[in-house]
């Protein structure tokens, strides 16, 4: 991991690796912007920063998307590559292209799939995008909180129960 710090405060994270002639510093440790950085070397959470930052929600988001969701009982990545291959089915029906035995395809957990039909395709895709909708918009949602919880907690994506709801049991 790399950071960016501005006096003893860190400013910006990242994963990939970075130029340390831009300002990034390297670091063993997991740090946030917000985190205060130590004259040790170590880092340590400020009381005015969210426990979790902004940055970690959104990964996590972008982590559950590429999982994906369960669709008529599959499970189906909802990633832009998934979603892609998806809307280029959906043209191959368009185009006449696809015959009458359909198109079958293999998901990622190994569940052979056969779409015979655009409206079998339409619905697997709007669910898709739905889900991903609703996840970007819970992320939306718990980046405004003023104390981030663990982004990693799965309830905290329960999108069968409003934010509120969650923050409740969590406290």
């Amino acid at each position: 991991m790399w950071f960016k710090a501005q006096g003893d405060v860190v400013t910006e994270v990242s994963y990939a690796s970075e130029d340390a002639n831009q300002g990034w510093q390297p670091t063993d440790q997991v740090v946030y912007p917000g985190d205060l950085v130590n004259g040790d070397g170590t880092f340590s959470r400020s009381q005015a920063s969210s426990a979790w930052s902004r940055l970690s929600v959104a990964e996590e988001a972008e982590q559950r998307i590429e999982m994906g969701t369960q669709i008529n009982g599959i499970q189906f990545r909802c990633d832009d590559k998934s979603l892609r291959r998806l809307n280029a089915l959906l043209r191959g029906f368009d185009r006449d292209a696809i015959g009458l035995e359909g198109k079958t395809y293999e998901t990622a957990a190994g569940v052979p799939i056969t779409f015979t039909s655009k409206a079998e395709v339409e619905f697997v895709l709007n669910s898709a995008e739905d889900f991903e909708l609703a996840l970007l918009e819970r992320s939306a949602e718990i980046q405004q909180l003023d104390l981030i919880p663990d982004p990693s907690q799965d309830l905290l994506w329960d999108l069968t129960k409003t934010l509120p709801e969650i923050i409740e049991e969590l406290t």
